[in-house]
């Protein structure tokens, strides 16, 4: 999903991740369950432009993969985005605001680019160093999802509590306890949570898929070298959903599911700031 946060202390200039979510029954109907698997590629680029100003840019792709308990049906759904960001630092240097606008496609296999599935969004953050230590952040993300307008506040900060412990994020989208062991090895606690819609195929029974979820996991971050890192994530998803809007019906048809334990690998490289 798209990173709203601008409250770490680290850039990933490229990362590739994985992961896979265990089977998850709907509505408690052990005949009815889903396995989802996933993939990203991100590439972020920063530029100063000026004293006052910098440029950020992301590009990315992430595919869903979900298919049912004998895996002979499967649907996949594709997203591309590319948020373009303008942070500006106020004379007062305490204070900094990004202003981002938010392309994506979001789209069924194959990839199809129309109207019907172009998103577009935004977001404006407020961020406030207390100290050299403590920041906080505020503001508001919006997108035009397939279900309709999609706002939320916004609420982060970045917090150096010792020279090992590190929490930052920007809720809800993130919020992670980063501990450093050693040189090498690093871990904590992440919290990711995702609002997102796809749109089905014209030929298919549904018109849009709406997916709701928060995942609470345990990582590992073993530096291979001073800026090449490795990830590996566990843990479960909670507070999970899932609607579709099906052509013929209105509104949406509502399915909850179970938790479920989800594991991640990834490789990035990474500098910190």
């Amino acid at each position: 999903m798209v990173n709203l946060s601008n409250a770490q202390p680290y850039f990933d200039v490229v990362s590739v991740q994985t992961s896979s979510a265990n089977q998850f029954p709907f509505n408690d109907d052990e005949k009815v369950s889903l396995k989802q698997n996933w993939i990203g590629f991100n590439f972020n680029y920063a530029k100063k432009l000026n004293s006052n100003n910098i440029f950020v840019a992301t590009a990315g792709f992430e595919q869903f993969l979900f298919s049912n308990n004998d895996s002979l049906r499967t649907q996949s759904f594709n997203s591309f985005y590319l948020p373009l960001t303008i942070r500006h630092t106020w004379k007062d240097t305490t204070w900094t605001t990004s202003f981002s606008y938010i392309p994506k496609l979001h789209s069924y296999t194959p990839i199809s680019i129309n109207e019907n599935t172009m998103q577009q969004g935004g977001a404006i953050v407020v961020s406030h160093a207390i100290n050299n230590h403590f920041k906080y952040s505020i503001g508001f993300y919006f997108n035009q999802e397939f279900f309709g307008n999609n706002l939320l506040p916004l609420l982060g900060m970045e917090w150096k509590a010792s020279p090992r412990l590190n929490l930052f994020g920007l809720l809800p989208n993130k919020f992670i306890v980063d501990y450093r062991v050693n040189r090498v090895f690093h871990t904590g606690f992440a919290f990711k949570g995702i609002t997102t819609s796809f749109r089905f195929k014209p030929s298919s029974y549904a018109d849009y898929y709406r997916m709701d979820e928060g995942q609470l996991k345990l990582f590992t971050d073993f530096y291979i070298t001073k800026t090449l890192v490795f990830n590996f994530e566990g843990g479960v998803i909670v507070n999970r959903r899932y609607d579709v809007k099906f052509k013929d019906t209105n509104p949406s048809s509502l399915y909850r599911a179970r938790k479920s334990t989800i594991f991640k690998l990834g490789l990035y490289y990474r500098l910190w700031l």
